[in-house]
Order: C-alpha cells, then structure tokens, then sequence
C-alpha cells in the first residue's frame, strides 16, 4: 500500500489515526471501484485521516464524472463512520474549489480513462 513508518510497517488503524502527519496514499487498482466485497484499502484510507467522522470526497474526473462510480462509492462509505461527498468537474457545482478540497480529510480520485 505504499505508506509506512519509516520501519518498514503499515500503520495499524489506530496508529495513523494519532499521527499527526500529512499522507499521499497512491494505488493503481483496488478498493471500492473493483472490489466493493472486500472494503479493507478503503478502510485503510479512512484510518490514515485525522478525524474520528473523516469527510471523504471522491473525485471521478477519469471516469468522466461517472454517475455509476458515484454511486458505488456512496454505497461503499454511506455504512462507514464517515462523511462521503463527491467533485465533479465536468458538471462542476463546486465554486470555490480551493476551499471546498480544504474542508475535506481525504481526497479518493478515481481510476478510469484519463483522455476523456
């Protein structure tokens, strides 16, 4: 999954959840998109935030803003202990960009084809 302590571990849930640092977390495949059956990297992406109730933003820009993908990933973190949201951006809604990303614990961008 890419992150670790320094020491070559992946931070428990609970660890990452007292660090007080700032996490890029990239993976190529995985997640609720193509395994919605087995929620633990999204899990892990919610424990690497700072908030016990993290806002987590899913932006489907790859996929076109795919109203499927929303979808999936409404269904995947409406049951978590979390606030989901999503950015599109062909049919922005969303003025001040800058302000709203601030706002967010984390920033899921989705996989798709990125010449659209």
């Amino acid at each position: 999954m890419g992150a670790d302590d320094g020491a070559g571990r992946h931070p428990k849930p609970q660890e990452a959840m007292s660090n007080n640092s700032t996490h890029i977390l990239a993976f190529g495949g995985g997640g609720f998109l193509m395994e919605p059956e087995n929620p633990l990297l999204d899990d892990y992406v919610l424990a690497l935030a700072h908030s016990l109730r993290p806002k987590i933003c899913f932006v489907p820009t790859a996929s076109g803003d795919s109203e499927n993908a929303c979808l999936r990933f409404y269904d995947a973190f409406a049951r978590k202990n979390c606030i989901p949201n999503h950015l599109p951006l062909f049919r922005r809604r969303v003025a001040d960009l800058r302000a709203f990303v601030l706002e967010q614990d984390v920033i899921y961008v989705g996989g798709g084809n990125t010449a659209l």
